[in-house]
């Protein structure tokens, strides 16, 4: 990996900003999945924030934002 100062939120920040901060409703689902392809969709998320550490991108408010797209 490489070093970068991004920070990427736990669960209980997220719940936490959203339940108080916000005033909304938040909901944890467990996932059952194999080890190794959570692992691999980890790698994958943190590839992704790595590429928009090099190359900034805009995404489209309606189609796809951080309600809708897992990353």
């Amino acid at each position: 990996f490489r070093s970068r100062s991004a920070r990427i939120a736990g669960w209980a920040v997220i719940l936490r900003r959203t339940k108080h901060q916000r005033g909304t409703d938040a909901y944890l689902y467990r996932l059952l999945a194999p080890q190794d392809a959570v692992r691999a969709t980890f790698l994958d998320y943190v590839d992704a924030i790595n590429r928009l550490a090099d190359t900034p991108a805009w995404y489209h408010v309606l189609r796809a934002n951080c309600t809708t797209s897992f990353y």
